[in-house]
């Protein structure tokens, strides 16, 4: 694929929410030879069995310790989404957060990072996922994008558009309008009705063919984390 001399240097990152086996295998299939971040409820495992307090989830494959082992070998990065996937009415629990990194250090090496349930406030050793909100002539903007010269690895903006409020033709203008040295988190759950405000893996792949026709590179968190992390 010829890029054009002019594409200016922007990163983009695909995570997923909730570790939902069978779309994980969908987006593997989709993004290569690109990778992705999965966020696991480590609890919500194979053998590894707790109380999935979040009805609609119930009806959900969440895979196996191998599973995610098999997918994070073909290259994509597996990070935390707590044990249990804390509610917004629970405690801040530290320690939901270590213990299913004790687990994910089965399937990988770190670094390690974690997507909060619910945009919860807390934030260990790794990025802490949010949409920031900058009020800007009576207008909320909604800033999406980290720049490249400035990452705040405890605090990475991300993106969640719901495929049925901005429609993908909307989606794919702003993503082309990003400027240069940025880098473009995407937070997604699920693809084909599985998960919270589910893409399609049509629409999915659409997206990302024009991210990389723009000129994007598409990394892991960890990846990322590689790149720009100043010690």
């Amino acid at each position: 694929m010829l890029i054009p001399r002019f594409v200016k240097e922007r990163y983009l990152s695909i995570t997923c929410d909730d570790g939902l086996i069978n779309s994980a295998l969908k987006v593997d299939q989709l993004l290569s030879p690109n990778h992705a971040t999965f966020y696991i409820v480590t609890g919500w495992l194979k053998l590894n069995p707790i109380p999935i307090l979040d009805t609609p989830k119930i009806i959900y494959k969440h895979g196996s310790l191998v599973d995610w082992q098999l997918l994070s070998k073909k290259g994509h990065e597996i990070g935390s989404h707590t044990v249990s996937h804390l509610r917004p009415n629970q405690p801040i629990n530290q320690a939901e957060y270590y213990q299913s990194f004790e687990l994910i250090k089965k399937i990988q090496p770190g670094p390690y990072s974690l997507a909060t349930p619910y945009g919860a406030s807390i934030n260990i050793q790794s990025p802490y996922d949010s949409i920031r909100l900058k009020e800007k002539r009576g207008f909320l903007k909604i800033i999406i994008d980290n720049k490249l010269d400035r990452i705040d690895f405890f605090k990475i903006v991300s993106w969640d558009p719901v495929e049925l409020k901005f429609s993908l033709s909307k989606i794919i203008r702003i993503l082309q309008k990003i400027p240069s040295r940025r880098w473009l988190v995407l937070r997604m759950h699920g693809l084909d009705g599985e998960g919270y405000c589910p893409w399609s893996a049509t629409s999915f792949k659409q997206f990302i063919d024009s991210a990389l026709r723009s000129g994007y590179q598409i990394k892991t968190i960890a990846e990322m984390t590689k790149l720009f992390k100043k010690s």
